[in-house]
């Protein structure tokens, strides 16, 4: 049995609501303005925000990831 099967029954909730005010000032989004770090590429080609839900999806079902935004990054989701 495989390790998704063995998970079926497990969820990711992620938080991603925050503002990173503390990095902002060397974080851009890709359109260059400072945005929410979880939004931004540090390293590679995905924004963190991504990154952890690839890594979630490593191990669960990828429609048992949820992740919760605050409203007013909704410009950032896609």
């Amino acid at each position: 049995e495989g390790t998704m099967a063995r998970n079926e029954h497990l969820w990711a909730l992620l938080l991603a609501a925050g503002d990173g005010i503390r990095v902002r000032r060397i974080l851009r989004g890709t359109d260059g303005a400072p945005a929410p770090k979880q939004f931004c590429v540090v390293q590679g080609q995905n924004s963190l925000l991504r990154q952890t839900i690839d890594r979630a999806a490593a191990v669960i079902p990828i429609g048992h990831v949820v992740t919760v935004v605050a409203k007013r990054h909704r410009r950032w989701c896609s």
